[in-house]
């Protein structure tokens, strides 16, 4: 039986503090802001002016340092625009 089951969804605004350099999706902040991030958790990106959908993701690995917390994924799903 697996153990951890997911319940989170997130936002991840891209931005100043948030960016995507192909993967991982860094954020500039200290890992205490995105504590209750998990692996497996699900994640809406989103981006723009106006802001706008760009892909949902699956977090695979969460990589804290310092100052920045990096989001690796396991999958992601574009969403295109109309």
């Amino acid at each position: 039986m697996d153990r951890h089951v997911s319940n989170n969804a997130w936002l991840i605004r891209l931005g100043d503090e948030a960016h995507n350099r192909r993967v991982p999706v860094t954020v500039d902040h200290g890992s205490s802001l995105v504590r209750g991030a998990d692996e497996c958790d699900g994640v809406l990106i989103a981006g723009g002016d106006p802001l706008a959908a760009v892909l949902f993701a699956r977090i695979y690995r969460i990589r804290a340092k310092l100052f920045e917390t990096a989001f690796f994924f396991d999958g992601f799903l574009p969403v295109h625009g109309q």
